[in-house]
């Protein structure tokens, strides 16, 4: 799922659509739905939606920052409640990094 991910962004970003900003949010709601139906490892998607957010921060505007943060603090307390005694600590210091990501983001 993480080439389909991968190859449905690359491709986006050639085309005409990558500068409408409710296309892009499509797809980025898009990338989120393929992780979920494959039932893709959280730890990694809640990775793959941080790196992403980090690498085209410049790329983005805010309101998209919030959204690829907001989906990986959703699949970040999805897994921790599936797995809540082994994973708390490191999932709660990253649920609390990502809080104050998108807090920073909305303050402007």
């Amino acid at each position: 799922v993480f080439e389909e991910v991968t190859g449905m962004i690359v491709e986006f970003r050639q085309g005409v659509w990558w500068e409408v900003l409710d296309e892009r949010l499509q797809l980025w709601h898009k990338c989120y739905e393929a992780f979920l139906r494959h039932n893709y490892p959280a730890p990694l998607a809640v990775n793959f939606f941080l790196d992403l957010a980090a690498k085209l921060e410049g790329d983005l505007y805010a309101r998209e920052q919030v959204m690829l943060l907001c989906f990986a603090y959703e699949l970040l307390v999805a897994a921790q409640t599936r797995e809540a005694e082994k994973t708390e600590d490191a999932d709660g210091k990253q649920k609390g990094a990502i809080r104050l990501r998108i807090l920073l983001i909305l303050a402007g």
